[in-house]
């Protein structure tokens, strides 16, 4: 008698620990499957593991593919200015912006790629309408330095939202164009203060032509 509920007792023994490894078995099964000798790992087990983790924050995300968008309509609004510019007789100043919206559609690169190295998401924009008339040379080149102060806001914004967030990487990634916009907006500056003494206009398109 003793000896059959001794067996009866290995045999639950043996059921229970067969079921715990059914258990584990089942469980790892969501993650991987075999094909053979080969394991496939499963898109939920992709989504978990350590390769896939987004280095930047959802917030960080979002500002940097706002300003790929900022930083197309910047070149778009460059190569408007060029155009009007070029219709105009001005030279020097067509080409001046031409460079400049070459080199919106750049900085807008790096972004991309920086959000590449970081594992994270880019979302490509769509293209914004912009202005194609206006009144003068003069006109032009305010609201060429209005939007100079505006691209100078947004890193700035990016910045500030990184530190905050102790993100030091983008933060040295944000202050390198922030350190640059302050050269940008001299330069547009120095032009209309050129056009506030009465300089001939061919001499200011000269200056266009220097800053080339």
């Amino acid at each position: 008698m003793k000896k059959i509920i001794s067996e009866a007792k290995r045999q639950e023994k043996a059921n229970d620990i067969k079921n715990a490894m059914l258990e584990s078995f089942a469980s790892t099964f969501n993650k991987i499957r075999r094909d053979g000798d080969v394991e496939i790992i499963t898109e939920e087990a992709k989504k978990n593991s350590i390769e896939q983790k987004a280095r930047l924050s959802k917030g960080i995300t979002a500002i940097l593919n706002k300003q790929i968008e900022n930083e197309l309509y910047s070149s778009q609004i460059y190569r408007a200015f060029s155009a009007w510019l070029d219709d105009k007789g001005w030279i020097g100043g067509s080409e001046l912006f031409f460079k400049y919206a070459d080199e919106e559609l750049g900085h807008m690169s790096k972004i991309y790629k920086y959000l590449y190295e970081k594992n994270s998401r880019a979302i490509v924009p769509n293209v914004k309408n912009v202005p194609q008339d206006f009144n003068d040379v003069r006109d032009l080149v305010e609201k060429a330095l209005e939007h100079e102060m505006k691209v100078t806001k947004n890193w700035n914004d990016i910045a500030n939202k990184a530190k905050g967030e102790d993100d030091n990487d983008t933060y040295s990634f944000a202050l390198g164009y922030v350190n640059e916009q302050r050269e940008e907006e001299e330069k547009i500056r120095n032009i209309l203060f050129s056009m506030d003494l009465d300089m001939p206009k061919w001499k200011i398109d000269e200056m266009f032509k220097k800053l080339l």
